[in-house]
């Protein structure tokens, strides 16, 4: 293992069809190689309040020489004001990696 140079990010929407639309988005640009949505449930604190709500976690691979374009284009067709986007530096197989790499343009 030694291909750090794959990521994962991370961000949420409030529904699974607004999660979905940006995984096809970032998809036709060929800036990920796949975006997996699970269903979760956030509780944080925004602007003054409590909130405790169903959310979309949306996961995504691509390359670290991506993440610049990823979170430009998800700011500027997300939803929330604030998005969350956050990122992990991802490693695994060769194999797999080697299919996020090839799967998307640098």
């Amino acid at each position: 293992m030694e291909h750090m140079d794959s990521i994962q990010i991370e961000t949420t929407f409030a529904n699974m069809s607004d999660a979905e639309e940006m995984a096809k988005l970032l998809l036709d640009k060929h800036l990920i190689a796949c975006g997996q949505c699970y269903e979760i449930k956030s509780i944080y604190n925004w602007e003054g309040k409590r909130h405790n709500e169903k959310e979309v976690l949306l996961k995504i691979k691509t390359q670290a020489v991506l993440y610049h374009d990823v979170e430009k284009t998800i700011k500027r067709h997300h939803p929330y004001k604030l998005p969350q986007i956050t990122v992990t530096p991802m490693d695994g197989s060769a194999e797999y990696i080697e299919w996020v790499k090839s799967s998307t343009k640098a």
